[in-house]
């Protein structure tokens, strides 16, 4: 059984990821300002940020318990240093639009295949909606990042 901290700590590197990606989809919007898919997500992460912190309280006082595994708050951290070595990267010696349409359709993908949201699990209705809309959220980032992959210069793939 988790304790309270260990539960927070967890929710809190979930919602720290969320804010770094943010941080990296800010970046990229400001390299790449003619292309309106950056705002879109980084509206997107900071909402999600957003609902973990939220939950936060709710396991404070007891009225929400999660069951996790620590292999994801290994994966999430990782992921963490990853989204920010690649933001110093962008920062200090610039980026192409291929590589960072690539770099966010890794990020979004392998949040997905690490499961970093099907490993929580409450027993609440409401949150695990939140959890559920984290997922489905993340599943069409990725995809709409799928399309401007194999289409970066067509326009129509740009609009949300």
């Amino acid at each position: 059984m988790k304790t309270k901290e260990e539960q927070i700590i967890f929710i809190s590197k979930q919602a720290e990821f969320e804010g770094q990606l943010a941080r990296l989809y800010e970046l990229y919007e400001n390299k790449f300002p003619e292309f309106n898919i950056w705002p879109f997500l980084v509206k997107e992460e900071r909402k999600h940020e957003e609902w973990l912190k939220q939950i936060i309280p709710k396991i404070k006082d007891g009225t929400i318990y999660f069951f996790l595994e620590d292999l994801t708050l290994q994966a999430i951290v990782q992921a963490i240093g990853y989204i920010n070595k690649e933001y110093e990267l962008a920062s200090i010696e610039g980026i192409t639009l291929v590589r960072a349409i690539s770099v966010a359709h890794g990020i979004e993908g392998s949040a997905l295949d690490k499961n970093f949201f099907h490993y929580l699990d409450s027993q609440s209705p409401a949150i695990q909606e939140i959890l559920d809309n984290l997922n489905q959220d993340t599943k069409k980032h990725r995809d709409k990042l799928l399309q401007a992959m194999n289409h970066p210069l067509s326009e129509e793939f740009w609009k949300i």
